[in-house]
């Protein structure tokens, strides 16, 4: 499995961000879209692959937000 992981460490996302961040059209900026891991799921899932997030709330020491993109070769 290919793994492209994306790791922040800011502030961390709510669970209920966390789990609406795949949802068509969902954002939480003023002049996003919403478009990115919305669009990038079907893409993975298509191929047998999938997408994979965490966050961790401040002001945990591990806090920050991750993202994996699991693909199999």
């Amino acid at each position: 499995m290919a793994v492209v992981r994306v790791i922040d460490r800011g502030s961390g996302i709510s669970a209920r961000v966390l789990e609406r961040a795949l949802d068509d059209s969902f954002t939480t900026k003023s002049h996003g879209s919403g478009l990115g891991l919305a669009f990038a799921r079907p893409a993975l899932e298509a191929h047998g692959g999938r997408v994979m997030r965490s966050s961790t709330l401040a002001p945990h020491p591990d806090q920050g937000t991750k993202v994996e993109l699991l693909l199999p070769f």
